[in-house]
């Protein structure tokens, strides 16, 4: 990435660099140095921040899974385009305020991997995919210097706590799986959220909303609870379903359209009769 203190290029030996298709990331270097310009730069990419890029970065990277989901090899090629573009636009700005350049970000990346894959760069053995994960725990903790009796605690505090919350959720209870503090079987998950829906069920009676948000939070944690010992990655599964109730409701809308009808005005018994035929593939 340019400094502050390098020389712009002229439009032509800028445009030289765009256009060959065999500099790489140089490419997209070029692109953010005209797009930030001060003077002949675009208004918007002049004044983001890597605070203002955030949220661009998380949608990003929703579109990536999107597309891999989808089994698009296009649209996943465009989007992780769109996500690396982000990416070095971050490492821009953070070099020309002085934190951080490109070189570091590799740098820094390259000595993790090889530091928690001593299977790969070293000599130790390990035996199966179990054991991998244990070690890039441990490896972590040490580099974290996270020991002694409260190594738990600190590791639940280290965990991000503006990632999606189902992520979160996932994370801490395999943290303190770690431990041991886990459930037997799969069945007493599945009586805990029952006993939660009770308890939502109880306060909800009790037209308490403080305690009908705490209770839903409760069953939410232990769904997520359920999935993980299951081997079921909570978000990935609330997409799935999102995206069923999508592909499904637009058929109802269809089967309503071709009847000269509408959701709104058809009553609840008739759309739930629709739904299941939908839902049953009749």
């Amino acid at each position: 990435m340019a400094n502050k203190g390098s020389t712009r290029l002229s439009r032509q030996e800028s445009d030289a660099i765009i256009n060959n298709t065999n500099l790489g990331l140089d490419r997209i270097t070029e692109v953010i140095n005209r797009l930030t310009d001060k003077t002949y730069g675009c208004p918007w990419d002049q004044i983001q921040t890597n605070q203002s890029l955030a949220q661009h970065t998380i949608e990003e990277a929703y579109e990536v899974v999107d597309s891999i989901e989808n089994k698009s090899a296009n649209d996943t090629c465009q989007e992780l385009g769109d996500l690396l573009f982000n990416i070095l636009f971050h490492t821009h700005i953070a070099s020309q305020n002085g934190l951080f350049s490109l070189n570091q970000v590799i740098d820094e990346t390259v000595k993790k991997m090889v530091s928690r894959h001593p299977h790969v760069f070293k000599d130790q053995k390990i035996k199966d995919i179990s054991e991998v994960n244990a070690q890039w725990e441990e490896i972590k903790r040490a580099e974290k210097n996270i020991q002694g009796d409260e190594k738990i605690e600190n590791e639940l505090k280290d965990i991000p706590a503006n990632i999606p919350a189902l992520n979160r959720s996932i994370k801490i209870q395999k943290k303190v799986s770690s431990i041991g503090f886990d459930w037997n079987e799969s069945y007493e998950i599945i009586n805990k959220i029952y006993e939660e829906i009770d308890e939502f069920i109880e306060e909800e009676g009790n037209n308490n909303e403080e305690g009908k948000l705490d209770e839903f939070g409760d069953i939410l944690f232990t769904v997520v609870n359920l999935g993980r010992y299951a081997g079921i990655d909570p978000e990935t599964a609330l997409r799935a379903a999102n995206q069923k109730f999508v592909e499904r409701f637009s058929a109802l809308e269809q089967f309503l359209t071709s009847k000269e009808k509408s959701a709104k005005n058809t009553n609840k018994t008739d759309l739930n009769t629709i739904w299941q035929k939908i839902k049953h593939g009749q």
